[in-house]
């Protein structure tokens, strides 16, 4: 009897998580058509701003790696002497 009540309110608990994910998935769906109604590319734009993000915090770990390796290399330089 226990068990029972235990296993009925798992399965109430994910019927209502389908629900919400469902109800997720559909107003996704809905603001992705309507922006494509507009004419709104925001996707588009997001996606940019992001790769260009990506690109110049890429750089910038470049450049500290090799303002770090010139640091060892005068730390060193300056010990063997």
């Amino acid at each position: 009897m226990l068990l029972s009540h235990y296993f009925q309110k798992l399965r109430d608990d994910i019927r209502k998580r389908e629900e919400e994910m469902r109800a997720s998935q559909n107003f996704a769906i809905q603001n992705t058509n309507q922006s494509s109604i507009n004419g709104d590319n925001t996707l588009q734009g997001d996606r940019q701003n992001g790769f260009l993000g990506t690109a110049l915090s890429n750089v910038l770990v470049i450049v500290g790696l090799a303002m770090f390796a010139y640091t060892v290399k005068y730390v060193l330089r300056t010990v063997v002497e």
